[in-house]
């Protein structure tokens, strides 16, 4: 090929005009030939591209099938987390030899994942049975207003529900817990529920007596015969009814 160019520019190398248009012509020629080169580079890089592809996604697929029939299940199999593993990022396929070392990194992998969905889970379930609980106690407290009702929180931090405490965090998750069950709960603890609401509305009692005094409120006086006006609502209320106000205005 060379040898052929350089005949034909021996030919016409006197003749200035012929040179030239030689040289366009060539270098159109090259413009094409180095374009198509490019074209034929983006074709074998796509094809390569979408080679590796198919080999990562069937070497994902085959791990999730044996993964699969070792008791795993989507929850964590489709977790994108585990789907886009760096562990399939390798185009190669998988053998015994390789299944055995490639295992147990992706079985940590799981488990990680399930352990915090079941967490995920669990706090879920919590959360949805002290709902049910406080629906059910403010149901009572709201259906008996000449009955003083501590909060639920001091009753929970003092034990008094622990067997209603207990019941929601010891009743597998699986079951199912309706707020009727906490209704009768609370039933069933109603003079426990009593006896701490007579210590609870004394406390409160002991406090207030030392917030009017460090107000100025000197002098002996008796907390059951003082008028309270609330300054956001004006609600009139006196002891121990005004340990259960709860003004919307706060």
């Amino acid at each position: 090929m060379f040898e052929h160019h350089l005949a034909k520019y021996k030919e016409i190398k006197r003749n200035r005009s012929a040179v030239e248009n030689w040289n366009r012509e060539k270098e159109q020629h090259l413009k094409l030939a180095t374009s198509h080169a490019s074209q034929c580079r983006i074709w074998d890089s796509n094809n390569r591209g979408t080679e590796q592809k198919r080999l990562r996604n069937e070497r994902r697929q085959e791990a999730i099938k044996r993964l699969s029939a070792s008791g795993w299940g989507p929850e964590e199999l489709r977790h994108m987390e585990f789907y886009y593993h760096r562990l399939f990022e390798l185009s190669k396929p998988i053998t015994e030899r390789t299944w055995n070392n490639l295992e147990p990194q992706l079985v940590r992998v799981l488990r990680r994942l399930k352990y915090r969905r079941l967490e995920k889970e669990r706090c879920y379930s919590l959360k949805s049975r002290y709902k049910l609980l406080k629906i059910a106690y403010e149901n009572k407290k709201y259906g008996n207003r000449l009955t003083i009702y501590p909060p639920l929180s001091d009753l929970i931090l003092d034990g008094i529900l622990g067997s209603i405490d207990d019941t929601i965090w010891n009743t597998p998750l699986e079951q199912k817990l309706t707020i009727s069950v906490f209704i009768d709960a609370l039933h069933d603890a109603a003079a426990e529920i009593a006896e701490f609401s007579l210590k609870w509305i004394k406390q409160n009692s002991l406090d207030l007596t030392k917030l009017l005094r460090r107000s100025g409120l000197d002098g002996d006086y008796d907390l059951r015969t003082t008028i309270f006006s609330c300054k956001y609502c004006g609600e009139k209320t006196w002891v121990p009814r005004i340990f259960m106000h709860d003004c919307y205005y706060l």
